[in-house]
């Protein structure tokens, strides 16, 4: 381990899970459109926005294709707000952006497929 990435911050990745049909629009498109509800414990004041998780894994329960986002590049464009949709103790809280996430490819680090497609 050389000693910048000792000190240096530790800002993982960010994971965005979506169907092929939807990872082919949002690279033709170019943005990742705000289409979860997020209520925020009100669901009566309910928020739509782009689910984001920092589990490789999680994401992929969402689809087929994982897009990997630079979250330092995000948070400098974007407001990133942790969320715990699960409110459970082994699910760590995941992201949520309120918006819709333009110029993706700006952000995409890399991407992944599900083999068993």
């Amino acid at each position: 381990m050389k000693l910048f990435e000792i000190f240096a911050p530790r800002i993982a990745s960010l994971y965005h899970g979506t169907g092929l049909f939807n990872a082919a629009r949002i690279i033709q498109t170019n943005k990742i459109e705000d289409k979860t509800s997020q209520g925020f414990g009100n669901w009566e004041n309910a928020v739509t926005g782009v689910s984001l998780s920092r589990n490789k894994n999680i994401a992929m329960t969402f689809g087929y294709v994982v897009f990997e986002l630079d979250q330092k590049k995000l948070k400098n464009n974007h407001k990133i707000i942790p969320t715990d949709y699960w409110h459970h103790p082994l699910f760590k809280p995941t992201e949520f952006q309120k918006i819709e996430i333009q110029k993706i490819k700006d952000y995409i680090k890399s991407s992944y497929q599900d083999d068993q497609t």
